[in-house]
Formats: structure tokens, C-alpha cells, sequence
């Protein structure tokens, strides 16, 4: 057997055994011409010298090549957010052979520790390199949260029957704090009235198993500093002390001093002159009774 492989040498590698006549082509694949049908030729002669030739014909099908993975680019690791903060998780396309980057869909999923069913969707065919998620108000338990995107090309078979997904690829684990301020007195305020100034002191801390310190802390919507671990007033009269204090990441607590003991008045004492002069009440050691209101 020869074979005349020229036709088909820019597109690949034929190999075949003069003797028995099998062989096998193998495509270059990427870089190589792709062509839906190729042909060569081959002669077979006879040990008497008697030859015939003919045609093979080698039919080309297209292949789906998969995705490359996706690179998440923000946000960054050690973040920490608290519920109802929006996010944007940022990622750079894979390259694929046969879908443009701009035209990859994704999948984009979210996890919070806590969350019973574990991973939930944010988007199902979502196009673009990047997306604003907002952390569910209310509804989350855990501390922490991640993110993670799958990319699905087009295919290339009538109407993309033959798609294909890059594996999932995930964000950084990204902490939530979502436990306002501890805030209360050092000791109480006096159980009755007094006559003198009345001083307290209120204490502030952050809780929760992620902590992001405090932050602006106000009294009567006026700011009275940052990152304070007490505040020592002396009331000289009696008011509402209303605090708000805020962690470093915005949870708030209010707290309301209301201080009603302080009395500095002293009774006002009047005598009524004119009905001691009528009654003439007389003591038995000649002084006047005088009644004092």
C-alpha cells in the first residue's frame, strides 16, 4: 500500500502500514486548518504487479472545547460586612476557544454559615466580570460568608446542546458582623432624691464572635468622640442623656440615661402675720403661736 498523504498534511498526521494497510490520522488540533471533510489517496498493487486506487474520505466534527476558570479579583480577603451591605465580586474571564469572553454566562452563588441548605444563587445566566451582591437584611445567622461564580460557554452544537461549565471557583471567606454595641452603666443612679449633683458613667462594648471595635459614639445627636470605652458625665440637673453608639462597621445601639433625683430647692417657709394679730393665740409662757406653712 502507498498512500498520498499531501493532501492532508497541513492538517495533520497520517500514519498507516504498507503491508496491511491500516493506519490512523491524527488532527493538530488548535493551530492547525479545521475543514469539515478532507480526502487522500492510496494505491494497492498485488505481488503481480496489478494496482488499483483509491479515495478515503475523513469527516471532521467540531468539538466544544471547556472553559478556562474564571480568576475572582475582588473583593479582597479579610473583609467584613453586616447585613444589607452590597458587595462587588469582581472576576476576570477565562479563555475559550470557541465564546468570547463577554459572552460567557455565569452562575453566582452565595454561602453564610448557618445557612441550612448551604450553597444558594444570586444570578443563574448572569453576563459581565462583575456583580453587586447584597447581603440578605435579617435573614442571616452565621458570621461569615462566601462567594463563588461558574462559567458556561455557548457550545457549538445546534443551539449550544453541547455547552460547557468551568469548575466552580470561590471567593476568599469574608467575616460578618452583625452584633451592635454593649452599652450600659457602671453602676446605678441613686434609688431617691438628693440635693447634690448626680454622677454616672456609661460604659461601651464590642461584641460578637467578629468584632470591629467602636466607632462614633453620640449623645444628643451631638458626636462626643471615637473608639471610647466609657463616658463620665456629672449631671447638675435632671435630664435625658441620649446615646448612640456605633460599632467600626455601622451596627448602632441606642441607650437612654434619664436622670429625675435631683432636687436643690429648699422649702419656702411664709407666716400669716395678719391672722396671728386676730387670734392672738398666746402660749402659756406668754409667747404668740405662729402658724408656718
Amino acid at each position: 500500500y502507498v498512500v498520498d498523504a499531501s493532501a492532508v498534511s497541513e492538517y495533520g498526521t497520517l500514519t498507516y502500514d504498507g503491508k496491511t494497510g491500516e493506519g490512523t490520522f491524527a488532527h493538530g488540533g488548535e493551530g492547525n486548518p479545521l475543514v469539515s471533510t478532507m480526502t487522500f489517496t492510496f494505491t494497492a498493487t498485488d505481488s503481480g504487479g496489478m494496482s488499483v486506487t483509491g479515495t478515503v474520505t475523513i469527516n471532521v466534527t467540531e468539538v466544544n472545547d471547556q472553559p478556562e476558570n474564571p480568576e475572582i479579583t475582588g473583593p479582597a480577603a479579610g473583609g467584613i460586612y453586616k447585613d444589607g451591605d452590597t458587595l462587588t465580586l469582581a472576576w476576570t474571564h477565562g479563555d475559550d476557544e470557541e465564546t468570547e469572553g463577554s459572552n460567557l454566562t455565569y452562575q453566582v452563588q452565595v454561602n453564610y454559615t448557618g445557612l441550612p441548605n448551604g450553597w444558594a444563587d444570586v444570578e443563574t445566566a448572569y453576563r459581565g466580570d462583575s456583580l453587586a451582591v447584597t447581603i440578605a437584611s435579617g435573614k442571616v445567622t452565621g458570621d461569615a460568608m462566601q462567594l463563588r461564580i461558574q462559567a458556561t460557554d455557548t457550545g457549538t452544537i445546534g443551539g449550544g446542546r453541547d455547552k460547557l461549565p468551568t469548575e466552580w471557583v470561590a471567593s476568599p471567606v469574608y467575616k460578618l458582623d452583625n452584633t451592635a454595641p454593649s452599652v450600659g452603666l457602671e453602676a446605678g443612679l441613686p434609688s431617691g432624691y438628693v440635693n447634690t449633683d448626680v454622677g454616672f458613667v456609661v460604659l461601651f462594648e464590642d461584641e460578637g464572635a467578629v468584632t470591629t471595635g467602636i466607632g462614633d459614639v453620640y449623645l444628643n445627636n451631638i458626636k462626643i468622640g471615637s473608639k471610647l470605652s466609657k463616658h463620665e458625665v456629672t449631671a447638675e440637673y435632671n435630664g435625658v442623656y441620649a446615646y448612640k453608639v456605633f460599632d467600626g462597621i455601622g451596627n448602632m445601639t441606642e441607650y437612654t440615661v434619664t436622670v429625675n433625683v435631683i432636687d436643690k430647692l429648699a422649702p419656702e417657709i411664709s407666716a400669716d402675720i395678719e391672722a396671728i394679730a386676730e387670734t392672738q393665740n398666746v402660749r402659756a409662757d406668754g409667747g404668740t403661736v405662729v402658724t408656718v406653712s
